[in-house]
């Protein structure tokens, strides 16, 4: 038996993503999921757009940089210029 990947966007807006990872087999015309879901948010940052491209494959990459547009809305402070 295969093990398949089911991926499901949730809560997609301008700022961020949570996706859901869920593992299946199917048996008998039934899909039965293996193990836990596993839920990764991802924030519209240049760190989080470079995870999300690492992480997330097509169709739902595209979809998700659709929402998000060409730059990243979140902006965090480099750590090394703080005072």
């Amino acid at each position: 038996m295969e093990i398949k990947e089911e991926i499901r966007l949730e809560l997609l807006n301008r700022d961020s993503v949570s996706v859901v990872f869920t593992k299946y087999i199917e048996y008998e015309g039934q899909k039965l999921q293996v193990g836990e879901a596993v839920r990764t948010a991802y924030t519209n940052s240049t760190q989080g757009r470079e995870e999300l491209k690492e992480q997330i494959k097509e169709p739902y990459l595209s979809a998700v940089l659709a929402v998000w547009g060409d730059t990243a809305t979140i902006v965090y402070p480099d750590p090394e210029n703080i005072e």
